[in-house]
């Protein structure tokens, strides 16, 4: 079995734990955080010498309970967190936050990073082509944002960009092959019908055509030949649609694609080798989860039924992983059963069990071969912003939760 980074950093954090000063954080402090351990190292001169002072939290959790964040891996391995819900309930959420934090494999821990310059949640995020993270849109303190801001790893810094034309949010990104920076569709008062493309080296947004109809909650997945596939979404009057359209950037144009089998929203879309993109879950048009999976083939234009999901599921997540297998990951509900489609063999089979029901969370394959799931909802529409994580092992199927604990109120409560 293998052995997860996080195992060595709490046993030097042992090591190192002489007097421990327990510091409980109640619910509905200013920065809803959870309780922390604060330990003095040996030798330190006092209680107020910095240098002299390490946090301890139960390892590998996140520093900031997250959902509606967004996650990116980058070159060097590490994860990207940026954004979230803001404390509070389902009926009354506190303002979007703008902290970030970076999940360091080799520690097994996160470590704080720059904020962003505005609070977000409900955003997009892409790595670009030169390592860097672009975050676009989303809800904002007071409003919708048309910003977008750029991460640089090296200098862990974050810089404004040219605003997008139209502001929004449940929108999808996607990176082109040449760099260019594709942003569609969304939501803000009203569902939004347009498409904008960023240019990199000269920090402009363009208008680029109108999509088919208005939607947001829909997919954006690049083509080995370059393309952009969009699938589904909800529109004004639709709680899901089955249409599918492709842009093309070498003349800037869209085209309707074959419609999908199912009409769906709030799904995954993965590309795989051999060019084809597996579509799972989602809310159907009677607003509930799904557990149909479908395949677009896009030499023929067609679309393959590949079978149904023991679960029915939508804001799940859905990673390839390097031995032809894709992962799907949580979804609304209170389940905790993971399923894995195997590519050349066309079918589902269990992949263990998560330790915690979650949806509206993330999941990266991290270099090692493990995927990494960090936050979400923890279970249901009712749960609470969650910091925990939990890395799941291919080889052996187990998950393995590196700490993490429910923070703050659920809508469940009357508030905190």
């Amino acid at each position: 079995m293998r052995y997860f980074p996080v195992r060595n950093l709490m046993a030097a954090t042992l090591l190192l734990a002489l007097p421990l000063v327990l510091v409980l954080a109640a619910c509905g402090g200013a920065d809803d955080e959870a309780p922390q351990v604060m330990v003095q190292a040996p030798g330190s001169k006092s209680d107020v010498d910095d240098l002299a002072k390490v946090e301890a939290r139960t390892a590998g959790r996140l520093l900031e309970a997250r959902v509606h964040h967004t996650a990116t891996k980058l070159p060097d391995g590490r994860v990207l967190v940026a954004g979230s819900k803001g404390p509070g309930t389902m009926s009354m959420p506190g303002p979007p936050i703008g902290t970030s934090e970076v999940f360091d494999p080799a520690l097994g821990d996160w470590i704080v990073s720059a904020p962003m310059n505005k609070g977000r949640e409900l955003h997009e995020a892409v790595l670009l082509q030169d390592g860097r993270v672009m975050v676009v849109g989303g809800r904002g303190r007071i409003s919708y944002l048309a910003s977008a801001e750029i991460y640089d790893p090296v200098g862990d810094t974050w810089t404004a960009t040219t605003e997008m034309s139209d502001a929004r949010m449940q929108h999808a990104l996607a990176v082109l092959q040449d760099g260019r920076v594709l942003a569609i569709g969304g939501k803000i008062a009203t569902y939004l019908d347009t498409a904008e493309l960023y240019d990199v080296e000269t920090d402009t947004w363009t208008i680029v055509g109108a999509l088919s109809g208005q939607k947001a909650f829909h997919t954006a997945t690049v083509l080995n030949d370059g393309r952009v596939l969009v699938t589904g979404g909800k529109r004004a009057g639709a709680q899901a649609v089955a249409e599918a359209e492709i842009f093309d950037p070498v003349d800037e144009s869209w085209s309707a694609a074959a419609s999908m089998a199912t009409a769906r929203r709030s799904h995954t879309a993965t590309v795989l080798p051999d060019g084809r993109v597996l579509v799972v879950g989602g809310y159907g048009v009677d607003k509930a989860p799904t557990a149909g999976s479908e395949i677009y083939d896009p030499e023929t234009n067609s679309w393959s039924d590949v079978g149904t999901l023991q679960e029915v599921r939508a804001d799940h997540t859905a990673t390839f992983l390097g031995d032809g297998t894709v992962l799907v990951v949580g979804g609304m509900g209170e389940f905790t059963l993971v399923e894995r489609y195997d590519v050349a063999a066309g079918t589902w089979s269990d992949a263990g069990n998560l330790n915690l029901a979650r949806n509206l969370h993330t999941a990266h394959l991290l270099d090692d071969g493990t995927v990494m799931v960090t936050g979400g909802f923890d279970g249901g529409q009712f749960g609470g912003r969650s910091d925990s994580v939990e890395l799941y092992d291919p080889e052996t199927q187990i998950w393995a939760t590196i700490g993490g604990e429910t923070i703050g109120c659920g809508g469940r409560e009357s508030g905190c």
